[in-house]
C-alpha cells in the first residue's frame, strides 16, 4: 500500500512540474521561426604516436620430482636470459567520431642458456646426464582497430564509448 501511494505521489508531482513549466513558457508563433542551416563544425583531426622499449635480464630454475614427490628427477636452469621488446602505437581521430588505431611490436630473447639435468629413477640404475642449449627466439605482433565513437566526452574523443572492428596478427 505504501509503495502504491509513493508511486502515485511521485507521478502527481511530476505532472504538476510539467504543467508549471509548460504554463511558464513564453508563447512562440510559427512566424517567429527562422530557418538557419546547421553549422558544420570545422573538421578536426588528432593523432597520437608513441614508442615503447623494454629490456630485462633473468635467471630461473625448476625442480621436477617423481609422482610421489620424494625423488628429484630433473632440474631445468635458465640463466643469462636477455630480453628485448619494442612497440610502436598510433591513434587517429577524425572529427571526434571515426578513429583508426593500432600497434605493432616484437621482442627477442638473446644469449640465454638452458641446463637440463636428469638424475634418473632411481639414481643407481640410470646415470646422471646434463644437456646445455642456447636460448634464442623472437616474436612479432600487430593489431589494427577501426571504429566509430558512439558517445564522447566534452573535451576529448578518448572519453567515449567505441564500436570497433579489430584485426590482429601474431
Amino acid at each position: 500500500m505504501t509503495t502504491t501511494r509513493t508511486l502515485l505521489s511521485a507521478c502527481a508531482r511530476l505532472a504538476l512540474a510539467f504543467a508549471a513549466s509548460a504554463l511558464g513558457a513564453l508563447p512562440v508563433h510559427a512566424g517567429d521561426w527562422a530557418y538557419r542551416p546547421f553549422d558544420q563544425p570545422a573538421p578536426t583531426y588528432t593523432a597520437d604516436f608513441g614508442l615503447r622499449f623494454w629490456y630485462g635480464r633473468g635467471t630461473t630454475a625448476k625442480n621436477l620430482y617423481d609422482s610421489a614427490g620424494t625423488q628429484l628427477v630433473s632440474r631445468l636452469t635458465y640463466a643469462d636470459l636477455s630480453i628485448f621488446a619494442a612497440e610502436a602505437y598510433t591513434r587517429f581521430d577524425f572529427d571526434r567520431r571515426w578513429f583508426l588505431k593500432g600497434y605493432a611490436g616484437g621482442g627477442a630473447l638473446r644469449k640465454g642458456n638452458l641446463k637440463d639435468e636428469d638424475f634418473g629413477l632411481p639414481p643407481p640404475l640410470n646415470p646422471y646426464s646434463a644437456t646445455f642449449s642456447v636460448q634464442d627466439g623472437s616474436s612479432f605482433y600487430a593489431s589494427v582497430d577501426a571504429g566509430f565513437n558512439v558517445v564522447w566526452g566534452p573535451t576529448s574523443a578518448s572519453d567515449c564509448l567505441q564500436v570497433s572492428i579489430t584485426s590482429t596478427s601474431a
